[in-house]
């Protein structure tokens, strides 16, 4: 049986190539139409650009500052300590919020197509219709769906704590640089606003803090001056123990007092403090080479497809050609009879 079933198979490899072998000139000219049509797509097809800003995100000034007192402004029952929040943990969905992308809709881009710099709308040459209700919304909404989709994306390197920010725009490669280095630009002033909420919500932290904390003090300053006046000989071990702890808790509130107003004007001073909150460590440049259409991919692929079509379509037609003669055969046999 096995040597039969390896006869029966070469027999039909033989067939197969057979019938290749004679409808070669179909197939070959099959496969010239369809990958002239790969070639023609590839050629016609819109360049894509990208292009990238790698940033760095700056741990925060202030948080530095208030971690240095943190643990002394504790002991005062006020907590200044920082948040320990990944800073990398909010930046994507920043990148694609509605914050960045509607200022993006109503910046102007410089591009290499337009002697003057144009809005995203007019270089797409967006049409729209102003007498539908909501038209600015809905087209709004609609263009910053593209945006997230199809043009801004984002990844987080962990290991070498960089953010990176990939733009990729179509026919132009002007605009995409100038897009990805604004996004960057935006972060950075998102950041700047938080962080200045953030150093006045702590400068109040404080300023409660050393209200508790002159209420302690001056609170220890009377219990000290009270035992003073009336253990002004200290004759026992139980005086002398209660006299210590007494000059502790009210060494403990000055050098609180002192550290605490120390912390304000530091604060104070980083709340007028512009700093940079992040650091760019590559600014996007303007891409020389496209990402895409990869022509001589889409050709070959092409080429294997309409070969590969041409081939299966030539052996399954006469395939049918044959199933359908064996049918008219046996046909005709009965009606003889």
């Amino acid at each position: 049986m096995p040597p039969k079933n390896n006869e029966t198979k070469q027999i039909d490899l033989i067939q197969i190539i057979t019938i290749l072998w004679e409808q070669r000139v179909k197939i070959i000219f099959s496969t010239i139409i369809i990958t002239s049509v790969f070639i023609i797509y590839a050629l016609l097809a819109s360049k894509w650009y990208e292009a990238s800003v790698k940033i760095i995100p700056s741990d925060s000034q202030t948080n530095n500052i208030l971690q240095q007192y943190a643990n002394i402004a504790a002991l005062a029952g006020v907590n200044i300590a920082p948040e320990n929040d990944d800073i990398y943990s909010y930046y994507p969905d920043l990148v694609n919020s509605n914050t960045i992308l509607d200022s993006i809709l109503t910046h102007k881009f410089k591009t290499g197509q337009n002697k003057s710099p144009v809005t995203l709308y007019e270089f797409w040459n967006i049409k729209v219709d102003s007498s539908e209700i909501g038209w600015k919304h809905k087209l709004d909404e609609e263009t910053k769906k593209n945006l997230r989709e199809n043009h801004i994306f984002s990844s987080i390197d962990n290991i070498n704590r960089l953010f990176t920010i990939s733009v990729k725009i179509q026919k132009d490669p002007v605009i995409a640089a100038e897009l990805a280095n604004y996004i960057a630009k935006q972060i950075d002033r998102y950041n700047k606003k938080t962080r200045k909420l953030k150093t006045n919500e702590q400068i109040k932290f404080i300023e409660e803090g050393i209200a508790k904390n002159t209420v302690n003090l001056k609170k220890a300053e009377k219990i000290y001056k009270e035992f003073i006046k009336t253990n002004k000989d200290i004759s026992s071990v139980e005086q002398q123990i209660q006299k210590d702890n007494l000059e502790t808790e009210l060494t403990l509130q000055r050098t609180l007092y002192v550290e605490l107003r120390k912390q304000l004007e530091l604060t104070r001073i980083e709340q007028v403090k512009q700093t940079e909150t992040l650091t760019i460590l590559d600014n996007a440049v303007v891409p020389i080479h496209k990402i895409r259409p990869k022509r001589a991919l889409i050709v070959i692929l092409g080429f294997l497809l309409a070969l590969s079509c041409s081939s299966f379509y030539i052996l399954f037609i006469r395939t049918q050609k044959n199933h359908i003669e064996i049918f008219i055969n046996i046909l005709k046999k009965n009606l003889q009879k």
